[in-house]
């Protein structure tokens, strides 16, 4: 008769080992799955800012290139058109000018003109419920959270979009005045055009932002656009 053969069952040892193996998978399916998921959230937030950017950049676009825009410039000419105005932060309009900025820190620009009344000049926050003719001032500037932000005329200011590190302003004037359609020979900031007394003789505007990009890698993204205006 054959002596029976006992069974012998996992020991502890052997669970233990076992179960550490398993802890150890399940540990790494977990890191492998929270670094897919911050992947996909920072490029769900990187997809978010673009837009916003975009949203943003075009804007802006459209609101610069209708500095001093007139459409009845013979009827009603520029110079009283643009009557002068003033806002504590944003310079000063004399009559006719079209647009002012400052420099230092944040630059902020004010750019205006008339409403055609059919709708196609909107402002900075894309309104154009405008009648022809009617004055439209935007005043544009980055607050201190980091919010690039529109004021237009007396109305309350709106966000145009978050996360913005910075907001520069560069002005393309004809040095030769008397070269009217000469292409600008030299870029200058707010300060200096005022100090030349050059604003309306401003042709395009060099708009740089840079956006803060979430994750922090990179930590800035620079967007630089140059934009002719219809300066009187």
């Amino acid at each position: 008769m054959k002596p029976q053969r006992r069974e012998a069952g996992m020991g502890l040892v052997e669970l233990m080992v076992a179960t550490v193996l398993a802890l150890l998978v399940v540990a790494g399916a977990a890191s492998v799955y929270a670094g897919l998921k911050n992947s996909w959230q920072a490029q769900d937030d990187l997809a978010e800012m673009q837009d916003n950017e975009r949203l943003a950049v075009l804007l802006l676009s459209q609101v610069v290139r209708l500095t001093g825009f007139n459409p009845d410039p013979l009827g009603t000419p520029s110079a009283a058109a643009l009557p002068p105005e003033a806002m504590a932060g944003f310079g000063t309009l004399a009559a006719g000018q079209a647009l002012v900025g400052t420099a230092g820190g944040a630059d902020t620009l004010t750019v205006r003109f008339l409403a055609d009344g059919n709708g196609i000049a909107s402002d900075c926050t894309g309104s154009k419920a405008y009648p022809r003719g009617s004055l439209v001032t935007n005043r544009i500037r980055l607050d201190a959270g980091g919010n690039l932000t529109c004021k237009v005329n007396g109305n309350t200011t709106q966000p145009l979009m978050a996360g913005v590190a910075g907001f520069d302003v560069s002005y393309g004037v004809d040095t030769d005045p008397a070269c009217a359609p000469c292409q600008p020979r030299q870029y200058m900031d707010a300060s200096q055009i005022s100090a030349a007394a050059a604003w309306n003789r401003v042709r395009v505007l060099r708009l740089a932002l840079r956006f803060t990009v979430p994750g922090g890698r990179p930590p800035t993204v620079q967007w630089e656009q140059n934009v002719a205006v219809m300066n009187p």
